[in-house]
């Protein structure tokens, strides 16, 4: 059986919860179990709070994952709340999924939230499942995943987008009043920009989307994509002629953090991974990575150069 180090986020879970552990435990509001290969595994909390995690979860083996029910520091603070009022009661309830940064969901989940003490669910409706997002300290919408509350609103079940993912899911969370039949319409998140050359002129080519695990590059299969030449992935898409180009992303990219390489299919330039993030509130220059919110993501590569002979 493999064994790896479990990543736990501090900001995420109850202090006495942080850190490694080679066994499994059940606690009032925390649990650990490994995932072993080829089984299935729940587990509940004293709350009713469980997730599910089918046999063949994971693609590479054995996982240590860890499951709460509370948020500590960040992801709890109700400034950060996608509400009006933004107020500790927005939040009805909550649970926290752990896993290695480095694991492959093969997947989906199935998870239940519970509502916090004196919150209330209310019954027979679609909540939108929001997801912190620690690189940008927001909670975004996790696309069109949704908790379906039951006729008592004791509870929520929903099923969460991992197959494909890479990494951890982190702390999710439902806000009152945000039900689905409350809120707009369901957006597709893109990628959305533009590519030039180093004299500003706009360029027709390739744009390849990357997940990043640590410093190593992961291609991800986005939405009508196609593959590089000698990939595996369909990651790629072509900017037109005015240099404009847009990637429409599946639920399960959501929050992760990505790179782009634009010009590596095509020899004319040297590729540059290099963009500027232009959404709203979220402005960033030169960078290699980024996080992918939900809804539009707008960005500008930098100049692409000349190809070497």
């Amino acid at each position: 059986m493999k064994t790896r180090l479990l990543l736990v986020f501090c900001g995420a879970l109850l202090l006495t919860a942080c850190g490694t552990s080679s066994g499994d435990f059940d606690g009032e509001h925390t649990a650990q179990r490994t995932i072993e290969d080829g089984q299935r595994e729940q587990l509940i909390l004293p709350s009713g709070a469980f997730v599910t995690f089918p046999t063949n979860t994971f693609v590479d083996a054995d996982e240590t994952v860890l499951f709460s029910d509370l948020l500590a520091s960040t992801d709890a603070y109700a400034e950060y709340y996608p509400t009006t009022n933004q107020v500790a009661d927005d939040l009805i309830g909550a649970v926290v999924i752990n896993t290695p940064i480095d694991c492959l969901f093969s997947q989906d989940l199935e998870v239940c939230i519970t509502p916090r003490s004196g919150a209330t669910i209310t019954g027979n409706l679609d909540y939108a499942v929001y997801r912190f997002d620690f690189d940008n300290l927001r909670w975004n919408r996790w696309g069109s995943t949704v908790a379906r509350s039951d006729v008592d609103g004791t509870l929520a079940i929903g099923t969460l987008p991992t197959t494909g993912l890479r990494g951890f899911i982190g702390s999710l969370a439902l806000f009152l009043g945000h039900y689905t039949e409350a809120l707009p319409a369901i957006e597709q998140t893109t990628i959305q920009g533009t590519a030039a050359n180093s004299n500003g002129d706009p360029v027709a080519v390739d744009v390849a989307l990357f997940v990043m695990e640590g410093l190593t590059k992961h291609p991800a299969a986005i939405i009508g994509g196609s593959v590089p030449t000698g990939g595996t992935v369909a990651n790629m898409v072509m900017s037109a002629a005015d240099g404009a180009f847009q990637m429409d992303i599946p639920d399960n990219l959501i929050g992760q953090l990505v790179n782009l390489e634009f010009g590596r299919d095509n020899a004319t330039y040297a590729v540059q991974d290099e963009v500027d993030v232009l959404t709203a509130g979220r402005q960033i220059e030169n960078t290699e990575t980024f996080v992918i919110g939900y809804g539009t993501n707008t960005v500008a590569a930098n100049p692409l150069t000349a190809g070497e002979d």
